[in-house]
């Protein structure tokens, strides 16, 4: 899902570094066509971060966002980057990644800090994405995908209202890691690279690192997921590495002195990190995903007729005895699953084979329960590629609440097997939602489609 390495846009940023040129350049990179605002930026970027936080599993190490941190603040201070309220932070995950949100949120994946050789490589990384946000590539790809429908919610839409991502969810705006937010043209990402070169140069590194780095990832891209699956967000505009070894030739002579003599103790302490948690998520196997073997149907233990009931603040539900109460760290969301129901794919990652999820969730703010829950399968599906949904929703009543059930289907974590989902988004209030995901193969799904609908009767929504 978040595979997507944000640098291969960034190499090409040493275009941009002769004197003269550089000054005529930089008059004509400025943001494209948009109906958002700067301050919408802003708050979409930081409603936009809360939800992928919630996803992607965010570094807390003190010592790494400092140095993150001191690495940037030369890139921000050029009037170039826009003066915006950019935050770096690191995730802990070994793929080469890096991407940005509108208004200022920048995410670097550790593994890049595996492959880079020099800290002027990562001040690549960081250069090429602070170039998206100052130039508002993000909302300039939803604005021109939604040329009809942007105008009128903008008009009604004020800055410090709440939901600017709900109300984009609406419009089926893809915003999460693999949402229309970070999939950038071949012509965005030569401005980008064009004007991560300009900040580079300004703040004392050797832009020709990016172009460097730029033709390591292109070497390694035929034999690493993680870097093949960056271009599809950020697509190479070609010649990139050839640009920038010609246009650095052109630039202003400068001694690339700067350095913090960090950069071989973070690598060092970025190969030390503990593999990241695992998090079950229905459908995470997925088209072209780690899979395992389905196992073996006389090894299926049968769903229990004894139950037991799992309560929350936010609402109950009944399930076998002999099923497992798993609790997410933070908030209320919880998987209930038989002992060989969450699966641990070779990549490291988890998926749901067999079980329910249920959890709390917050309405897109209109009050419409239909568009709710219209945007969290919209999420549940670009999660898992290859899942569809299979019938039209429907509307249902679940402890005299109105719900929203929707039936999918597509590859799951096991190999060669189709998985059937089945979710139930019910209104609490109108400010959330109860979600109930329920998941099995489709070979023994009529086995636990019993369990499933006596979980769903039993709901309690508080």
């Amino acid at each position: 899902m978040f595979q997507r390495i944000a640098f291969i846009g960034m190499l090409a940023a040493a275009i941009l570094l002769q004197p003269l040129a550089v000054v005529a350049q930089t008059k004509t990179l400025k943001p494209g066509f948009n109906f958002f605002s700067k301050d919408q930026d802003i708050q979409l970027g930081k409603e936009a971060a809360a939800q992928i936080e919630r996803e992607v599993p965010v570094l807390n190490n003190p010592e790494m966002e400092r140095w993150l941190a001191e690495l940037a603040k030369p890139l921000i201070s050029q009037p170039e980057a826009g003066d915006y309220p950019y935050t770096f932070k690191w995730v802990n995950d070994p793929n080469i990644n890096a991407f940005a949100l509108p208004g200022g949120p920048v995410y670097m994946n550790t593994g890049l800090l595996s492959h880079a050789d020099n800290e002027g490589q990562v001040v690549g990384v960081l250069a090429h994405e602070i170039g998206h946000v100052a130039l508002r590539h993000g909302t300039n790809q939803v604005s021109r995908a939604n040329l009809f429908t942007i105008p009128a919610m903008i008009g009604a839409m004020a800055v410090g209202d709440r939901g600017i991502l709900g109300q984009l969810s609406q419009l089926g705006v893809g915003l999460g890691l693999n949402g229309v937010l970070m999939k950038y043209s071949r012509g965005a990402e030569t401005q980008s690279d064009q004007l991560g070169a300009l900040l580079m140069h300004r703040a004392g590194y050797n832009p020709l690192e990016m172009a460097n780095f730029f033709e390591k990832l292109e070497a390694l891209a035929g034999n690493r997921s993680g870097v093949a699956n960056w271009f599809s967000s950020h697509p190479n505009p070609g010649n990139r590495v050839e640009t920038v070894q010609k246009e650095i030739l052109t630039f202003d002579r400068r001694e690339y002195n700067r350095d913090s003599k960090q950069f071989a103790r973070m690598k060092a302490m970025a190969g030390k990190l503990p593999p990241p948690p695992a998090a079950a998520k229905p459908g995470q196997g997925g088209q072209g995903a780690a899979q395992v073997p389905i196992p073996a149907a006389s090894s299926i233990e049968a769903p229990s007729s004894r139950t037991r009931t799992h309560s929350s603040t936010s609402f109950e539900a009944t399930h076998p005895d002999n099923w497992q109460v798993s609790r997410a760290q933070q908030g209320e969301a919880v998987t209930i699953a038989p002992s060989y129901g969450q699966v641990q794919l070779p990549n490291g990652g988890g998926a749901l084979g067999y079980g329910a999820m249920f959890d709390l969730r917050a309405s897109n703010g209109t009050g419409r329960l239909e568009e709710t829950a219209a945007a969290i399968a919209q999420e549940v599906v670009r999660n898992n590629p290859g899942l569809q949904t299979t019938e039209e929703p429907m509307r249902i009543m679940v402890d005299g609440k109105r719900a929203m059930l929707y039936m999918l289907s597509g590859p799951g974590p096991y190999q060669n097997v189709t998985e059937i989902v089945v979710m139930a988004v019910i209104e609490r209030s109108a400010n959330d939602v109860v979600t109930a995901i329920f998941v099995a193969p489709e070979r023994d799904y009529n086995r636990f489609e019993p369990t499933f609908k006596n979980m769903l009767r039993t709901v309690k929504v508080r």
